[in-house]
């Protein structure tokens, strides 16, 4: 028993914690995240559970297919409705990870001031984690706290939408959709992400002022994929080749004046 327990204990040794506030009731977001499909993420094509199980029992195995072709198999450990806690390990993936393994955990708190719940994500990897594996998995835990958030916004949207009386448009067609004003602030995100291509072209010149403004104007872009470039007739690729680009030339340059914070997160993740 003190041989398994030392063992444990010298494998799983560095932990990744993040937390958010995520505006919703905490029933709301227990519910997205208990069935462990990962619906709210659109990285994840869907979710296949073993042995005629299902997922939200404790030791069933689930198959997570990714839209990139990646299949991870994880397993299910706890599940408890009374803390809005659940956790899993990564028991397989293909093509494999450079990590002995990984364990999540997502735990809800509900908030008392307002209708907002607090949630905490905690990996542990094994002691073979470099920080390059740290540093990705904070952005992913990020990234799925602003995926919960979106996801539980447009059907808190789809009810508002379903409650209130239907508003006239200009011709009298109903709706409340106006595609002009859709189209004019992808073209806004679109013009912007053009100025920074061209300022982030030049990231061997810039110096630390330079750098942090355009830092800056990167954050303030969408680090998610809700953007519908075909309202203005643009393609979601190429707006993320560029972003993908701005992203390496602002990192490289972080990286040349010494600065050893975090690399800015991906833009859009179109795909």
């Amino acid at each position: 028993f003190f041989f398994f327990f030392f063992i444990n204990q010298s494998i799983m040794a560095t932990r990744v914690w993040e937390s958010s506030i995520i505006p919703a009731s905490i029933d709301s977001v227990w519910a997205l995240i208990r069935p462990l499909n990962f619906s709210y993420n659109r990285e994840v094509k869907g979710v296949e559970v073993e042995d005629k199980k299902s997922a939200s029992e404790v030791g069933a195995t689930v198959a997570v297919n990714y839209n990139d072709g990646t299949v991870q198999r994880i397993k299910v450990l706890e599940i408890s409705d009374a803390t809005h806690q659940i956790s899993w390990e990564l028991v397989e993936s293909k093509p494999a990870v450079s990590v002995l393994g990984a364990a999540h955990t997502v735990r809800l708190r509900r908030v008392t001031d307002g209708n907002q719940t607090f949630a905490e994500w905690t990996t542990d990897f094994s002691r073979d984690a470099s920080q390059e594996v740290l540093q990705d998995q904070r952005f992913k835990q990020r990234e799925n706290f602003t995926a919960l958030a979106a996801a539980l916004a447009a059907v808190e949207s789809k009810e508002e939408t379903k409650r209130a009386p239907a508003k006239r448009a200009v011709g009298g067609m109903a709706g409340v959709y106006n595609p002009a004003k859709a189209r004019e602030g992808v073209v806004q995100i679109w013009e912007e992400l053009q100025a920074l291509s061209k300022a982030a072209s030049e990231h061997a010149s810039l110096n630390g002022p330079g750098l942090v403004a355009l830092c800056t104007r990167y954050k303030k872009l969408p680090i998610t994929w809700q953007v519908d470039w075909r309202v203005a007739d643009l393609s979601a690729d190429n707006a993320q080749k560029i972003a993908d680009e701005v992203r390496g030339n602002l990192n490289s340059a972080k990286t040349r004046l010494g600065d050893n914070g975090l690399p800015l997160p991906r833009l859009f993740n179109a795909h």
